[in-house]
């Protein structure tokens, strides 16, 4: 019903513009009126006088008509026409209020019929991966309809396969809607831990409900099939991450199975499961996702009408940095989600790129990790010193009675070093791809970084400043003074922003609310409004 009405809408505006027109021998530019023997518009017939019509030199000239009564049906047809476009204007008002998904779809078709004709973005009949992309906001063009510069169509009956052994919630139509308990139960009292923490809470909020995900399908019949599905069981080890996301992911209802809804699209491959497959091997993996990324290309329309800039994937392994070296398009347009990483690393983009916290699987926090009276170690590191930072460390600190510095086997269990220590040690290796950071927060001891120009995680959201201690390289022989000066009631409080906080450095199959997959997500949330111009076409148009 309310698209008939939008269509009578849009009918009854072309009748007032076609009233105002020239042509009719009877139009005015203040009144509405039909020629002689013709309808008039909206409010009665042409047989009425119409005022105001310019005469020879601007003079006003008035044209007598013999007036002629209007039928019942002419009123009723007049009152449905006003009601239908009183109709349409509120829907386009209401559109801009209350961002419904369905009303987003419907406000896209307008816009494009509306404003199509006076935006040159995208023309007509061509299938160019270089045609420019706006970006997906609410109450603004929508990209959804850009492709292959057709017009929009309704959703399609058939669906693509999804490909989780059990339906994700999102086809059961569950939701990821957040209820509103205020920012201090979701965030905690200690709010400093965070740049703009009421923002930040709405705003998640907002993705939490709104962010749509599409999934490149897959079956179990493919021979790669273990490539893309997610483990069958809880994965363990030092990229646990990729895993993980990928598990949340395709058991929460950010998953939609219409591209027409989606915000980005994730290409599902593992890279840390291409270096053990068996056809593969670490010389297949360039080839690999050049020939994925090209199939789904051709496959789909979604990935040449931006150039790939609304689709990502996930790398834990630090061999995935040259996966795309085959296809520079792929690493210079879409998003790559990677497990910690350096601002100077030559694939990684911050602008574009987000970083998810590299985290060793753990169930549970420990109960003694608030305690401070228990921390009894000043600072604690342990790791094999294979970097000139690390050896560094352990050249001043090696022998020392409060900073615990151990390059070989420890002699206490890990977790109880952590547990037993107030400064936990994060010093960059040849990479900074480490779950030290996710240590240290696990166990509630405040972290020290000395990893420069690392690109720390959920960097948009956290003040790093407020529950971290981050030591330029050439400050390491000073560590133990820089310790010593911060106060306890300064500690006391870096320590509770940690306990804060950790809940971020944390994965849940299926997903809790700010662990770590929802940071992710929301990392994505923000990178949704990428724009893709192309240099030639921009060109071509100056």
């Amino acid at each position: 019903m309310q698209n008939m009405a939008s269509a009578a809408g849009l009918r009854s505006s072309r009748a007032v513009s076609e009233s105002f027109s020239p042509a009719h021998p009877g139009s005015s530019r203040v009144g509405v009126g039909g020629g002689p023997g013709e309808d008039g518009g909206l409010f009665g017939n042409g047989d009425s006088t119409v005022a105001g019509a310019a005469g020879p030199r601007g003079r006003p000239m008035q044209q007598s008509i013999k007036p002629r009564p209007a039928t019942t049906r002419q009123c009723v047809v007049g009152a449905v026409t006003i009601t239908s476009f009183a109709i349409l204007v509120a829907r386009l008002a209401f559109s801009f209020i209350v961002l419904d998904d369905t009303v987003v779809d419907e406000l896209g078709h307008l816009q494009y019929e509306s404003l199509g004709s006076r935006l040159t973005l995208h023309e007509k009949g061509t299938n160019d991966s270089s045609s420019i992309a706006l970006a997906t906001t609410h109450g603004s063009w929508n990209p959804k309809f850009l492709q292959s510069g057709a017009r929009p169509t309704r959703r399609s009956r058939t669906k693509p396969r999804i490909f989780a052994r059990k339906a994700p919630r999102s086809l059961s139509g569950s939701s990821n809607c957040i209820k509103d308990g205020g920012i201090e139960d979701a965030l905690g009292i200690v709010s400093q831990a965070y740049l703009s923490p009421q923002l930040f809470y709405e705003d998640f909020r907002e993705m939490a409900c709104k962010f749509k995900i599409f999934v490149y399908p897959q079956t179990r019949k493919d021979q790669y099939q273990n490539i893309f599905l997610p483990y069958e069981e809880m994965p363990t080890g030092n990229y646990a991450s990729e895993h993980y996301f990928k598990m949340a992911l395709m058991n929460s209802s950010f998953v939609t199975t219409d591209p027409s809804k989606a915000d980005l699209f994730f290409m599902p491959f593992s890279i840390a499961r291409m270096r053990t497959h068996p056809k593969i091997g670490v010389s297949g993996i360039k080839p690999f996702v050049r020939e994925y990324v090209e199939g789904i290309s051709r496959k789909y329309p979604y990935w040449n009408r931006t150039s790939g800039a609304d689709h990502f994937y996930v790398n834990c392994h630090s061999i995935g940095r040259g996966a795309t070296d085959e296809a520079p398009y792929i690493r210079y347009n879409a998003i790559q989600v990677v497990c910690s990483s350096s601002y100077y690393l030559q694939n990684y983009f911050p602008h574009k790129d987000a970083t998810v916290p590299q985290i060793w699987p753990r169930s549970g926090f420990p109960k003694k990790a608030a305690s401070i009276k228990q921390r009894k170690t000043l600072a604690f590191f342990a790791g094999a010193a294979n970097s000139p930072l690390r050896a560094e460390v352990a050249k001043h600190w090696n022998n020392d009675s409060e900073i615990r510095v151990y390059t070989q086997r420890i002699d206490t269990p890990y977790s109880e070093a952590l547990l037993s220590s107030k400064f936990c040690l994060h010093v960059k290796g040849f990479e900074v791809n480490t779950a030290r950071l996710g240590d240290a927060m696990h166990y509630g001891c405040v972290p020290i970084i000395i990893a420069p120009y690392h690109d720390l995680p959920y960097n948009d959201v956290l003040d790093w400043k407020q529950f971290a201690v981050v030591v330029s390289n050439l400050d390491i022989p000073n560590l133990k003074k820089i310790l010593k000066k911060i106060k306890p009631l300064e500690y006391a409080q870096m320590q509770s922003n940690v306990m804060q906080v950790r809940k971020h450095f944390e994965w849940h199959v299926p997903a809790q609310p700010f662990d770590a997959f929802y940071m992710v997500m929301y990392e994505l949330w923000l990178r949704r409004h990428l724009v893709r111009f192309s240099l030639d076409d921009w060109a071509n148009k100056l």
